[in-house]
């Protein structure tokens, strides 16, 4: 991916993440979602981004989280959802990134309380069964 030592090779890349993400590994499947979401060696496809950004998000991986976040946020290719947006950057920042709360907070003013307080309680409780 990054071409350390040998040629930059998305496809390549992407050949290796694919079986890397078949085992569930977290990583690799939030660098899916990069290779779909800039489109590197793929078409770009946001739904695509979308479902390895979530794979990667539901098993705690704090990347993943931050960047469907930022995908629902901005509504590219994918329904915006600031809600559902709130939420996982809400885990995010209990899970301790530091650029989250920021995120987070700048949406919490443009939904109304309850939208606000339901993505809470889904975060809360999304934490609660990850951390069993």
């Amino acid at each position: 991916y990054n071409g350390d030592g040998v040629p930059q090779d998305y496809k390549e890349a992407k050949k290796w993440f694919d079986r890397a993400a078949a085992q569930e590994y977290a990583p690799a499947q939030n660098s899916l979602g990069i290779l779909y979401d800039e489109g590197q060696g793929v078409g770009r496809d946001y739904k695509e981004a979308e479902k390895w950004y979530r794979f990667g998000a539901e098993q705690g991986y704090v990347p993943a989280q931050v960047r469907l976040g930022l995908l629902l946020a901005d509504g590219k290719g994918v329904p915006k959802d600031l809600a559902e947006a709130v939420k996982w950057f809400d885990i995010a920042a209990a899970l301790g990134d530091p650029a989250a709360p920021r995120y987070r907070d700048a949406l919490i003013g443009l939904l109304p309380p309850d939208e606000v307080s339901e993505a809470q309680g889904q975060a809360r409780l999304w934490l609660i069964q990850f951390r069993r």
